[in-house]
């Protein structure tokens, strides 16, 4: 998160500030930054650099409010938030450029609802796009890799009690 070389952990927190425990390559976690909000019931993250200026920034995938998107900068402050429009039951979220378009997308698992893709546009802004309408799981883990080789990321979701599924991304 700091670009010095070391991989840092950021952890979603219930009822408590959600953090980035920054790791200094000897067996340490220097510094702790807190970031959200301290009532929420943050489920998921995951970290891509959505505005393109040369930091990661963080998405947040939260329980029953809206999901955010937290934007880094050389402070590491996280204090530029994107919210997004409708509160839902979010458990898992993921990061990939689903279309390859060069804007990075967010995948949302959710609990017994739909589950959504949210497609980077060039303005900053996403298309929301709903997933199997007709389905309405509880999805506790989605996992993004390219399944078929064929050089697009595409969807897996773990549901609880049922089937499992797998999403192929087309061109």
């Amino acid at each position: 998160m700091n670009n010095d070389g070391f991989l840092d952990l950021i952890t979603a927190e219930r009822q408590s500030k959600n953090k980035v425990y920054l790791y200094d390559g000897k067996l340490n976690f220097t510094h702790i930054i807190n970031f959200g909000n301290e009532n929420g019931d943050s489920r998921s993250v995951d970290i891509g650099d959505f505005d393109r200026d040369g930091f990661l920034d963080i998405v947040v995938g939260n329980l029953g409010s809206k999901n955010n998107i937290y934007f880094s900068d050389k402070n590491l402050s996280f204090k530029t938030l994107f919210d997004f429009k409708k509160e839902r039951l979010t458990a898992s979220i993921k990061v990939a450029d689903l279309n390859q378009d060069g804007y990075l997308d967010i995948v949302e698992g959710n609990s017994e609802e739909r589950n959504y893709v949210y497609l980077g546009q060039k303005d900053g802004n996403f298309k929301e796009i709903g997933l199997r309408e007709d389905l309405k799981d509880d999805t506790y883990n989605i996992e993004i890799g390219d399944l078929n080789n064929d050089g697009f990321p595409d969807i897996v979701e773990s549901n609880s009690a049922t089937w499992n599924l797998h999403y192929r991304t087309r061109k």
